[in-house]
């Protein structure tokens, strides 16, 4: 099991590199796009598409990151009031079910993937290549569900991450 550990660490990694690669990208490319149009009256007109697929690949890059530090939003209203026990199931069928959604989710999105692929798809007014925009999405579930069978596993064992 401390191989699937240090599989979900390096995957996590790896998108938050990603993540961060995107974020650095986004921000140099808005703050030229924003002076380009303001000082010299030149609009980017690829700003437009790479931007929103920069902050799309920002965002799904993220997934791993933040459920990993444990920043992610739980709603634990009814939860909370339960007893240990209790919670500990429902934590676990909550995870099942999540580890479900996200193979499900998965095996759509390498449909659409390979689909897109196998039509050449690119952007509508500049044309960028869309396939590996769109391979993020698979990407970051798997990294998703593997963090999650990684957590269930840690519950179960009753102990933490060795790099936290």
């Amino acid at each position: 099991m401390k191989c699937l550990e240090r599989l979900s660490c390096g995957l996590t990694r790896l998108t938050a590199y990603g993540a961060e690669v995107c974020l650095f990208c986004l921000v140099i490319l808005v703050g030229f796009s924003a002076t380009s149009r303001y000082l010299f009256a030149r609009p980017i007109h690829i700003m437009e598409e790479l931007g929103g697929l920069l902050f799309l690949a920002l965002g799904l890059l993220s997934f791993a990151v933040t459920f990993r530090s444990g920043n992610h939003v739980r709603i634990t209203m009814i939860t909370s009031r339960l007893p240990t026990r209790v919670r500990k199931w429902i934590d676990l069928f909550s995870s099942i079910i999540s580890i479900l959604y996200l193979a499900i989710f998965t095996k759509f999105a390498c449909d659409f993937v390979y689909l897109s692929y196998q039509a050449d798809c690119h952007t509508a007014n500049v044309r960028i290549y869309a396939v590996p925009w769109m391979a993020i999405l698979p990407l970051s579930c798997i990294t998703l569900a593997m963090l999650i069978c990684d957590s269930c596993i840690l519950r179960y064992r009753g102990t933490t991450r060795s790099d936290d």
